[in-house]
């Protein structure tokens, strides 16, 4: 892929300590940002829970807006949601599948059903599939409802 054009924002945020935040525009920034030892966040739902982590970061990556990481597709066979999508996009996406074909989806609402149960319409909204995911991979004794 073609580097971006757009450039990423930087802004210093004092609530995160001395952390740099800086938001990426495309999967080329995430790399290069990564590679300078920046540290993901999308909804930062996890930030109130997990603050030394972020206390202790220096660099902060905004992923909400990469493109790549806000898609989502499906096949008659797959679905695919990228991991900067939150929870109630996803939800949306999936009840959105199961009405257009509601003979072959059933399972696709007892998948929606199981969503409407995760925390609250707040934590949904903000909370990102892929958020949902890492935190659970990097603590196993956190209870993922998406895992």
């Amino acid at each position: 892929a073609a580097p971006s054009t757009r450039k990423p924002f930087t802004t210093a945020q004092s609530s995160l300590s001395q952390s740099t935040w800086v938001r990426a525009a495309s999967l080329s920034d995430v790399s290069s940002l990564l590679q300078k030892g920046g540290k993901l966040i999308c909804g930062g739902t996890s930030r109130g829970v997990y603050k030394e982590e972020f206390e202790k970061a220096t660099l902060l990556v905004d992923i909400t807006l990469v493109p790549e990481l806000r898609e989502m597709s499906h096949t008659e066979k797959t679905i695919t949601i990228g991991a900067a999508v939150t929870i109630t996009e996803m939800r949306d996406y999936l009840l959105s599948i199961a009405n257009q074909r509601p003979d072959q989806t059933d399972y696709l609402k007892s998948v929606v059903d199981h969503v409407d149960k995760i925390a609250g319409h707040p934590v949904r909204n903000a909370g990102t599939v892929g958020g949902n995911v890492v935190v659970h991979a990097s603590r196993p004794y956190f209870p993922s409802d998406l895992v």
